[in-house]
């Protein structure tokens, strides 16, 4: 959300919805993609806890694929991801004004399965960052 927007929406922040089962509280779709989705992720682990469960899960292979390109081509990547899957549920765009939007459940399930992709890829790429900084 951080490299996306539509319809002058700040990346979402302007974009209300609702989360499934939930139709008193609304929220901003950023919101959903920044926090909600990423806590839900977490669920009782620390974050720490959580870091070491994804990295132990990672393959070399994917590891090598997610640091593959350059940060330009990562921003792109994040770019399409939002376009085609953030601002989409059911197969249509999210509504930037209006009434609220309610998420579906298969919104929120495939968001919380990006969630977790894009935070490991974030980690394997920041760590490429940093060893290709400081290689001295």
């Amino acid at each position: 959300m951080h490299c996306a927007e539509r319809n002058n929406d700040k990346g979402g922040n302007l974009v209300r919805v609702l989360t499934s089962g939930d139709d008193r509280h609304v929220t901003n779709l950023h919101k959903v993609w920044d926090t909600e989705l990423v806590v839900e992720a977490l669920g009782p682990l620390t974050p720490a806890d959580y870091a070491t469960r994804l990295t132990n899960t990672l393959s070399t292979e994917r590891r090598k694929a997610f640091q593959k390109g350059s940060a330009e081509d990562w921003i792109l990547e994040s770019h399409k991801i939002a376009r085609e899957k953030v601002y989409t549920d059911k197969g249509a765009a999210i509504p930037t004004e209006g009434q609220p939007h309610k998420l579906s459940s298969d919104y929120l399930l495939n968001g919380a399965e990006i969630v977790e992709e894009q935070l490991t890829k974030g980690g394997v790429r920041l760590a490429k960052f940093l060893n290709d900084t400081f290689k001295d």
